[in-house]
């Protein structure tokens, strides 16, 4: 995944501020910490920790995999090259969808067709 712009940061900041999130991050990256053992998801390695966006700032790299352990938001980011894919309960996904600092598209899977990702 990409790394957070200063709009971005202040963007998730704003709507997801102190829930804490689980993540998996690729291992490929320098800043993947050595101590955890790693878990495969579609036959890579990831390591898991948790994280809160209370301190999202520009720079920082978002984490393939998040969510939270009460379900209110979870996303991932393999599918296209700096783009998330985000399932939120309502109040939280309209609050990103209304942001105009995010460019944000709604996805249905009831109507819409998406197209094969960047890795296909």
């Amino acid at each position: 995944m990409g790394e957070l712009d200063e709009e971005t940061a202040n963007a998730l900041r704003d709507a997801i501020g102190s829930i804490k999130l689980q993540y998996l991050r690729w291992m490929g990256y320098a800043e993947a910490p050595r101590t955890n053992s790693p878990g495969r998801v579609f036959g890579d390695e990831y390591f898991e920790a948790h994280v809160s966006f209370d301190d999202a700032m520009a720079g920082r790299r978002v984490p393939e995999f998040a969510w939270d352990a009460e379900r209110r938001l979870a996303w991932g980011g393999r599918l296209y090259p700096d783009s998330l894919i985000v399932a939120a309960e309502p109040f939280l996904f309209r609050q990103l969808m209304d942001d105009l600092r995010l460019d944000t598209v709604p996805v249905r899977a009831d109507r819409d067709l998406l197209p094969l990702s960047a890795g296909d």
